[in-house]
């Protein structure tokens, strides 16, 4: 991401991060910073209650919007790669992205790779909102409106060699 894309107050979470990474700049040398995409785990793990998430985000986002998507374990080989060579990745600042997709082809791919849609359904957003952080909407709206310029590092590319979105579900039980 640019500082600009997110820095507008729009939702919190973003703007105290860029506040942590502005602080370890002004206090040390010794940093690596790593910004993530949605994590393709949304789709399959219980905790993020797959069904309500993928209908409410096929609801509030924009068909033609393209969302940047990385997988958990990608994560943690880039992690485990900066843990083993700190100064090789010594003040850099990497995008975790391994494919963008819309919500549309992130259904069909469920549908290719496990053989059908996967169920989901939406509620209002008023009461969503009541249980869910009021910057999901919100950052989910932001998508939606705003063009996406978060491509992935070359470094984690080369380094990580991340998983595509369909190799990653093909490899879900």
């Amino acid at each position: 991401f640019r500082r600009v894309l997110f820095r507008s107050n729009t939702f919190s979470h973003s703007d105290s991060k860029f506040e942590i990474e502005a602080y370890l700049k002004k206090k040390t040398k010794n940093y690596s910073i790593l910004r993530l995409g949605f994590f393709m785990e949304i789709f399959l793990v219980k905790d993020y209650v797959p069904p309500i998430t993928l209908g409410m985000m096929k609801k509030n986002i924009a068909k033609s919007t393209r969302l940047p998507f990385v997988s958990v374990s990608d994560v943690g080989k880039m992690f485990n790669l900066i843990a083993l060579n700190p100064n090789k990745f010594n003040e850099q600042e990497l995008n975790l992205v391994s494919d963008h997709k819309t919500i549309q082809e992130v259904l069909e791919l469920f549908k290719e790779c496990k053989g059908k849609k996967p169920f989901n359904f939406s509620l209002p957003n008023f009461i969503f909102s009541k249980f869910v952080s009021s910057d999901l909407l919100k950052m989910w709206r932001w998508f939606s409106l705003n063009a996406i310029a978060y491509k992935s590092s070359e470094t984690f590319l080369q380094e990580a060699r991340p998983i595509s979105f369909k190799n990653w579900l093909q490899s879900q039980n």
